[in-house]
């Protein structure tokens, strides 16, 4: 299908540039009050149907201007086409249900940034699930799996076992270093920190434990 009419994206959103409508569909009144008169005629919203933008368009020798450009939703362009009343409305029609009849056979697309945005997280997920989704069968890690399973980067890892802040094996050389899963789980569950009602649980029971022994010292001194 030829393009009679760009329709771009605008703010996520399928936008028509309505001054490129107006050129195709061949209006004989100028573009400012064509707009103008159709927008109050048809009860279109700002921010529903159209967003309006500002252009500065420059001139030779003459400066420059802001320029006051329409960006419409594709249901208000096919309105718009349908209202002009001549072959050039019904043409434009026409392309606008075709281009929203290939929308709805094609898979939903995102824009740039969002597929960006999705990949980028799908990355770090399968980054995570190499240091979690381990087999059972395997307990000797590289550094690389150690830094994927810990979430600590390689350079620290390196830098305690250098101090011996972690338990790790070298091989037969010296010059490779591997981890057991098992110490390192242990390793970073070794400072468990306990939660309000164990702590309320354990100052009481020292209080009861106290009592018991001033009234088992009293009674051995009488």
């Amino acid at each position: 299908m030829n393009e009679l009419i760009k329709i771009t994206e605008q703010n996520g959103k399928r936008a028509v540039n309505a001054r490129e409508l107006h050129a195709f569909l061949e209006s004989r009144q100028d573009f400012s009050n064509w707009i103008k008169y159709r927008i109050v005629q048809y009860d279109f919203v700002e921010n529903v149907d159209y967003v309006l933008l500002d252009k500065f368009i420059e001139q030779k020798g003459r400066g420059g201007h802001n320029r006051v450009e329409y960006a419409l939703t594709v249901n208000m362009a096919k309105e718009l086409s349908m209202v002009e009343g001549n072959e050039k409305g019904k043409q434009a029609r026409r392309y606008f249900l075709e281009c929203e009849e290939r929308l709805r056979t094609l898979p939903a697309q995102l824009p740039t940034a969002q597929l960006e945005s999705r990949l980028s997280g799908l990355e770090r997920m399968i980054a995570e699930l190499k240091g979690i989704v381990l087999s059972d069968s395997k307990q000797h890690l590289t550094i690389d799996e150690a830094a994927a399973f810990t979430h600590l980067s390689k350079s620290h890892l390196y830098k305690l076992t250098c101090f011996k802040k972690i338990p790790h094996w070298k091989s037969g050389g010296g010059k490779r270093i591997f981890f057991k899963m098992s110490e390192l789980e242990a390793w970073l569950l070794n400072r468990r920190i306990k939660t309000d009602d164990e702590l309320e649980s354990e100052a009481a029971t020292r209080m009861i434990t106290g009592k018991k022994q001033k009234s088992s010292n009293k009674y051995c001194h009488e």
